[in-house]
């Protein structure tokens, strides 16, 4: 604009609004509201709008929650190791399994072996030093073989805590007194406590319980065993070997700890009765092992 045309303008007045030739027409702000809807739109657009209804809000949250993605990520690794642990146990009860046959085939050979050197040593065909070396071979043999099988029953988790029978707590029918001394129980008679005295060599290999109280009835014909039906004698099986005869007391506490605790001996008066140890404990008599616990409502008044 030229100084002529600004003077001009200003000598018309206020009715004539004179704008710059290249701005064109003038532009208006837009409204408040507008701006923060569009900022909503822009927000919606960059992080998702939320979901009115309630399942596809519970199913996002289980699909997409941080928490939740954290966990399940715990829960596979947790997995991963879990898998990595069981491989390794199949591989060491395979193996085991095979060292334990293969100690198990050895020891049969060379206890026939000693059995055929001792036979000819009473026929006077060999020395005490066969037999021996063949004895000495008998008992490394049987070493290595119940290495393996404690090995084995590692592994398995026999007589584990997690294996053992559960333990219910017996109702009281007295509130005992805080000074109360403990049950005691009676003590084994003289023939009962000979008899538990008595050596023998025992030798069990994959032996049920039912089998080791026959072996027992044939060698000791003069104790009677009795067997408690609640005693499921079929199914527990041991496999103890004595480098020498032992006695009868110690074959028991060896099938005791076998048996994870399972099975204990109840003094009676026609001789043993082979029970649990629940059942015991409701029983006054002489036990083996004898510091099984004893209920007091079993205890005759006077005792």
């Amino acid at each position: 604009m030229s100084r002529l045309s600004f003077v001009a303008a200003l000598a018309l007045g206020p009715a004539i609004v004179v704008t710059p030739s290249h701005s064109g027409f003038a532009q208006q702000a837009p409204p408040a509201g507008a701006q923060a809807a569009g900022r909503e739109a822009v927000l919606d657009a960059a992080l998702g709008a939320i979901p009115d209804d309630l399942d596809v809000l519970l199913e996002r949250a289980l699909r997409a929650n941080p928490d939740v993605l954290l966990a399940e990520a715990k829960l596979r690794q947790a997995q991963t190791v879990l898998n990595q642990q069981r491989m390794q146990v199949i591989q060491r009860v395979v193996s085991v399994y095979y060292q334990r046959k293969t100690h198990r085939q050895v020891s049969e050979q060379l206890r026939r072996r000693l059995a055929a050197a001792e036979q000819q040593h009473r026929a006077g065909t060999t020395t005490d030093a066969s037999v021996a070396e063949a004895v000495v071979e008998v008992s490394q043999a049987e070493a290595s073989l119940a290495l393996a099988e404690s090995e084995l029953r590692y592994a398995i988790g026999l007589g584990s805590v997690a294996s053992l029978p559960e333990e219910r707590p017996m109702p009281r029918t007295v509130a005992p007194e805080a000074d109360a001394p403990e049950p005691r129980r009676p003590a084994l008679s003289d023939e009962l406590a000979r008899q538990l005295a008595t050596r023998l060599p025992a030798a069990f290999a994959d032996t049920t319980l039912s089998d080791i109280v026959e072996w027992l009835r044939a060698s000791t014909p003069d104790v009677v065993y009795v067997i408690d039906p609640c005693v499921d004698a079929g199914e527990l099986i041991a496999s103890i070997t004595f480098g020498s005869a032992v006695p009868i007391a110690t074959v028991w506490s060896a099938l005791y700890d076998s048996f994870g605790g399972a099975i204990c001996l109840v003094a009676r008066d026609y001789g043993f009765l082979v029970t649990t140890p629940e059942r015991a404990e409701r029983i006054w008599a002489a036990t083996l092992p004898p510091n099984l616990p004893l209920h007091a409502s079993a205890v005759p008044s006077g005792n």
